[in-house]
Order: structure tokens, then sequence, then C-alpha cells
């Protein structure tokens, strides 16, 4: 079996579908001895009293990326029938555990330690995770804007997969495997609309690579697309 997603496919989700907490549970499983751990190791790297919430975790954070990037999982047969297997979107389960996709561990290498503005840090209990960092006991709490896959696509499906802004398209630079792939950004972040609101895909949505979608995001609130027109014709004006 090989890397389910690719690089970029990764460093979307997280950045924009995983909390906090998740990553950093990424980040424990990253940094274990080739990227590799069981659920055992893994739970003890955590903190947790056993290694059913590790299991637990990696399997949630899997299905997580999946829906967030509108794709199928991987499937395994489970005595019965094939069975989604959301925990091997994090890495191969072999006898030495978990090994980390060689395209996750980039993505986590190349990931920026800085939070997407879009994820909020107010405390909810059961979210709860503590984890060990340089021998240091850290409690990481969490919350995450839940999205709806199915508008990203009906996103896509209006504009394309080309950038909106500069007009990048993964499929020219990456082959095939990166065909009708393109971030998706809300025009205003979920974290300011407070509570639960019908999205729109054509007037809500906008296709942006992620060097475009990393640079509106460097802006609290975000830039937003006039913003972001006006620094790519004054890049292209100095060139």
């Amino acid at each position: 079996m090989t890397d389910p997603f690719s690089v970029e496919q990764y460093t979307d989700a997280l950045q924009h579908a995983l909390t906090e907490a998740q990553v950093n549970i990424l980040r424990a499983l990253y940094a274990m001895p080739n990227s590799s751990a069981t659920a055992k190791q893994l739970a003890e790297k955590l903190g947790y009293p056993s290694y059913h919430r590790a299991n637990f975790d990696v399997g949630r954070i899997g299905k997580d990326i999946t829906h967030y990037l509108g794709m199928e999982p991987p499937t395994y047969f489970d005595g019965r029938k094939d069975a989604p297997a959301y925990f091997l979107v994090v890495g191969e389960y072999l006898k030495t555990g978990w090994n980390m996709w060689p395209a996750l561990q980039q993505a986590m290498e190349e990931f920026s330690s800085t939070l997407d503005p879009l994820v909020n840090t107010t405390a909810i209990p059961e979210e709860s995770v503590e984890i060990y960092v340089e021998g240091k006991v850290v409690e990481v709490v969490t919350d995450r804007f839940e999205r709806d896959p199915k508008a990203r696509l009906r996103c896509i499906e209006h504009y394309g997969a080309n950038c909106h802004a500069c007009g990048f398209n993964f499929a020219e630079h990456y082959g095939e495997r990166a065909s009708g792939y393109i971030q998706v950004h809300h025009k205003m972040p979920l974290a300011q609309r407070r509570g639960e609101y019908t999205v729109d895909p054509v007037m809500d949505l906008i296709p942006l690579c992620a060097n475009c979608h990393v640079v509106v995001h460097l802006t609290d609130p975000p830039m937003d697309m006039e913003g972001l027109a006006a620094i790519l014709q004054g890049t292209k004006g100095a060139n």
C-alpha cells in the first residue's frame, strides 16, 4: 500500500481540518524513532492510561482528514466485509506499530507551528490531552469549527481547481494524482460567525492554492481577495 494522500493534501488537513490536540498527537508519533510506534508506545508518550485511547485518536484523526478532503478512506477486511480503515490514513500498521506515511512525515516537517487563525483554543474538558514535550507535561485543549465537505466540493465544481488568485493548478505541476485538488478558503472565518450558519459554496468559499491560502491568513482577520490580488499584481510589476 502507498501513501493515501499527497504532501499538499496532508498539509491542507493539518492547517484546517485538525485540532491543535490532534496535531500534537501526530507530532508525538512523528518524533518517535523512524516516525513509528505501537499503540502502547504512543499511549505512553501521550500520557494515556491505556493504548485504547491512542487507537481511537489515530482513527479519529484519519476520519477527520478524509472527510475534510472529501476523499474515500482506505479499507480493510474486518472478517465479514470491507470496512473503512481510517487509521491507515496516518500510517501503515505493522508489527512495529504505526509507520507514518512518508507524505505525512514531509507535511509534518514543513508544517508551521503557528496555528491557523480558524482554530479557536477555547477549553473543552473532554478534549483535554496530556502530552510530554521535551520532558514537560503540557495540557492541550481545543475547539474545532466543523466544515461541510459537500460545500467544499460544490465550490470546486463551480470555480474549478485553479487557484482563484494566481491560477496555479496542482495537476499541471504534480500530475494526475493531484488532479482536481485545491484548497478552499472561507471568505469570512468560521470563528467570526459565532455559531452555525448556512454556507453558500459560491458566495462564501473560494479556491486558493496552498501558497495564496497561507498569505491570506498571515493577517487577522484574513486578507480579502482584493488585497491578495494587489499583492500579486505588485510582485508581477516588480519583476
